[in-house]
């Protein structure tokens, strides 16, 4: 049976919303908010059925468009699976050139936009960037991978529907560079807003929200988030002085985006 791989349209405009699919020239993307978002010094941790015919794997364009994460909720579908019952998967990390990468870990989870706990957790992948998944056969779950580093961010994810008894197809997940993102908070005097914690979070146009971040500023009112995945997105930066939102920002894999002075309004 083969995995059924999707890309966003930002990552849609191009990397895949982690089940986004972002080409080399094309823009990507990244999960339900969380309620904190994660310190910026800290890595974030990786959020810890099925047709009778197998299904044949088709990419999807730059201009196909995803279902709103919340019209995917498989909890609850399904049987309960038994250890016997468990399926394997075996998943390859690849770059945009297609060159293995060690070190990935292979990551299941029950939402596209994988702010839940992931249900399968595989091996760090090996030299040729090979590494297995063991998949509950209860229901659809999407893969992905997770550097745990956070260099490197998905740029797609597989649907896959495991069944006891059935060989699933090997499966590739393709990871970008990931990005930083800077901007100067004044407020509406212009004045730096300095010393004062600054959140961020990136709106995914298909997913909604999709990655959290959390900083400070210093005393004249610079921020950097750095490890953030690319796509293009809308931007939410907030704190107590305020918050200020962009829409259609850009950020290329491994690039890094100066917002310039951002003055926030009194929430």
């Amino acid at each position: 049976m083969l995995a059924t791989p999707h890309s966003p349209k930002s990552q849609r405009r191009p990397l895949a919303t982690l089940g986004l699919a972002l080409l080399a020239a094309a823009l990507l993307t990244g999960c339900g908010a969380p309620e904190d978002a994660p310190e910026d010094d800290d890595l974030v941790q990786p959020p810890d059925g099925s047709p009778d015919e197998p299904v044949e794997a088709v990419p999807l364009d730059a201009e196909s468009e995803l279902a709103p994460g919340g019209e995917l909720d498989f909890r609850g579908e399904g049987r309960a699976s038994s250890e016997t019952e468990q399926v394997e998967l075996a998943v390859r990390v690849v770059d945009l050139a297609g060159n293995p990468l060690p070190n990935m870990q292979p990551i299941a989870n029950r939402q596209r936009n994988a702010w839940d706990d992931p249900l399968s957790r595989g091996e760090l992948t090996n030299s040729d960037g090979w590494g297995v998944l063991t998949l509950p056969p209860d229901g659809l779950v999407y893969v992905r991978a997770w550097d745990p580093t956070q260099r490197h961010h998905p740029n797609n994810f597989l649907s896959v529907h495991a069944i006891p008894g059935v060989e699933l197809e090997p499966v590739t997940v393709t990871m970008v560079q990931a990005a930083r993102l800077e901007a100067r908070l004044v407020d509406e005097s212009r004045a730096p807003v300095e010393d004062e914690p600054a959140e961020l979070l990136l709106f995914h146009p298909d997913e909604g929200p999709w990655w959290p971040a959390r900083t400070q500023t210093d005393p004249q009112g610079r921020v950097a988030f750095d490890h953030i995945p690319p796509g293009e997105y809308r931007v939410q930066i907030a704190g107590p002085s305020g918050r200020v939102e962009l829409s259609n920002v850009a950020i290329r894999p491994g690039g890094s985006v100066d917002l310039g002075a951002l003055p926030l309004t009194e929430p």
